[in-house]
């Protein structure tokens, strides 16, 4: 039996971000498969990104410590808690760097729980995501955010960590001030990986240390063996492969003149419910589950229920179609996807969510992320731009998948498998460091 390895995993944002919770339920398995296997003992810290103050952090866990009663969590390494009037901000703003600059030379001085898992730990993972964009034009409000996102990073290279940057999408960066505090990062980390290609060659040209392209952590996830997503589906009075889901999100079309966004963000709602009554008509299926992947308790912008609700009102068949709004695990949620015939999926996750449990899926690209995600599985054909909805093509796409189901899970499944392999490989290499 090897000694114990403490690991502290960071920047975890929320269980109602599904992909975030999906994305550390990969991290934790990961670690716990690396445990079996070595015949070791890791003894697992998570640090939110929400701060010990904030209301957020409440239930930020409520799923990750119900699945993983071993581990023990802990808020932000710097406030996340602002108040509301403008001027008050900018004094709290400048509170909060001068208190965290005196914990970045004292961190010994810190009460906060969080700092006290990075001090103790061995290890530091930073789990995925896309956290790392910078793309305000204002040199010093850019600078501010960059340091507060990176506050953790910045503190666990302070304190001599191993740091592993794991399977995060980076960029866009606007700001040379962002550029230079996330060069430094990248280059005092002891290993980086991106989850696409273009955050690749972002790290590359940011001058990264040690780095390569690693899968999404969520395809790590380990599903649930309870009876959560079938009681969902018999709730629905859907039919195991023979139902559609479609996941849908508010998105402001950043790349787009503002003038255009309503009008954008109109068609792409219009084009999904087309899609959806498209399938029932044609009977491809013969119910379609609009389902809330995000409920936005984090974040209002990410409540995904607006958009759903929309799609939901557009259909012509809106009789064959049910919502499904539940605070389900990332676990249940990936279990459900994969009793799909197809998933239509906007959320970048509950495509990987899809695969992960079985079924196939039609990835709507708002970031680059989608197409890289896609890409790794040799899947880059069945990936539609949300700015440029094109229902022609999507229906084109859709028979192609219902058609050749049965191969795209196999080469799915078999791809998965090799990228967990991977994902184990390079971060058990980090615990050996």
């Amino acid at each position: 039996m090897s000694s114990k390895k403490k690991v502290a995993i960071v920047d975890a944002y929320h269980d109602s971000d599904r992909g975030g919770a999906g994305i550390l339920a990969g991290v934790i398995d990961i670690l716990y498969d690396i445990e079996k296997q070595e015949e070791s003992d890791i003894e697992i810290d998570v640090v939110y990104r929400f701060s010990d103050g904030d209301s957020r952090i409440s239930d930020a866990d409520r799923h990750t410590n119900v699945r993983y009663r071993n581990i023990q969590t802990h808020g932000q390494t710097i406030s996340t808690s602002w108040p509301n009037k403008s001027l008050v901000n900018y004094l709290y703003a400048l509170k909060i760097i001068l208190t965290s600059l005196v914990i970045l030379v004292l961190p010994q001085l810190s009460q906060r729980s969080g700092v006290h898992a990075i001090r103790n730990a061995d290890y530091v993972i930073s789990k995925g995501g896309h956290f790392y964009q910078f793309q305000d034009k204002n040199s010093l409000r850019a600078y501010f955010s960059a340091y507060h996102k990176l506050y953790t990073l910045l503190l666990t290279i302070r304190l001599q960590k191993p740091l592993a940057i794991v399977s995060h999408s980076f960029g866009p960066f606007n700001n040379y001030a962002a550029k230079l505090l996330t060069r430094y990062v990248l280059h005092h980390a002891s290993y980086t990986s991106a989850r696409e290609i273009r955050s690749l060659d972002i790290i590359e040209q940011l001058g990264g240390n040690q780095y390569n392209l690693n899968a999404d952590t969520a395809f790590a996830m380990n599903l649930e063996t309870d009876e959560g997503a079938k009681k969902v589906v018999n709730e629905n009075s859907l039919t195991e492969d023979e139902f559609a889901i479609f996941t849908a999100r508010q998105w402001d079309f950043p790349k787009y003149d503002r003038t255009e966004v309503p009008q954008l963000y109109d068609n792409y709602l219009s084009e999904m419910a087309e899609i959806a009554d498209w399938l029932v008509a044609e009977e491809y299926v013969t119910n379609v589950a609009l389902v809330v992947h995000n409920n936005g308790t984090h974040q209002p912008h990410e409540d995904d229920s607006k958009p759903i609700n929309s799609i939901y009102e557009r259909m012509s068949h809106s009789d064959k179609a049910v919502i499904i709004d539940k605070d389900l695990s990332p676990q249940t949620q990936s279990e459900l996807y994969g009793k799909a015939k197809v998933m239509i999926g906007t959320r970048m996750h509950s495509a990987i969510f899809s695969f992960v449990g079985g079924a196939p899926a039609l990835a709507i690209s708002y970031t680059h992320k989608t197409e890289g995600i896609m890409a790794m599985l040799g899947l880059s054909r069945y990936v539609i731009q949300i700015g440029t909805m094109d229902t022609k093509k999507a229906k084109r796409r859709l028979k192609e998948i219902i058609k050749d189901r049965e191969s795209i899970i196999e080469q799915s499944s078999e791809r998965i498998t090799t990228l967990q392999k991977e994902l184990i490989s390079d971060i058990k290499l980090h615990l050996s460091q």
